[in-house]
């Protein structure tokens, strides 16, 4: 591996490393009470569970750049298709897929409320 090739990996997986943390943190403010959300009580959450894939997801979540089909094939990929079924994801990617679930459900509402604010503006 060139010398570039390793700064490059060493650096994805400072992010990713980072993206953990993240959550991680968040997962331990649900835990203190200090946000009023359930997604990672319980003590069943594992950050380190989480995959490349999850924490690129969550990336484009964090930063509003996320679409619709962007998140359905998230969704396929973690289910792995119709021959798994929810026993078969492992509990901190399932618990990850509910947390994410809340946030798009926020971002896909804000954006299909700008549309409809922007087509009331065009009939006026």
């Amino acid at each position: 591996m060139s010398e570039a090739q390793d700064g490059r990996e060493k650096s994805k997986q400072e992010e990713i490393e980072s993206l953990r943390q993240e959550i991680r943190e968040y997962a331990e403010k649900e835990e203190s009470g200090e946000i009023k959300t359930a997604h990672f009580l319980g003590g069943e959450f594992d950050p380190n569970r989480l995959t490349d894939e999850d924490l690129l997801i969550w990336q484009k979540i964090s930063a509003g750049t996320i679409t619709e089909s962007e998140f359905d094939m998230y969704q396929d990929g973690v289910y792995g298709g119709e021959e798994r079924d929810d026993s078969d994801i492992e509990i901190s990617r399932s618990l990850f897929l509910a947390f994410l679930r809340n946030r798009i459900a926020v971002i896909f509402g804000r954006r299909q409320l700008e549309e409809m604010r922007k087509k009331d503006e065009k009939t006026q």
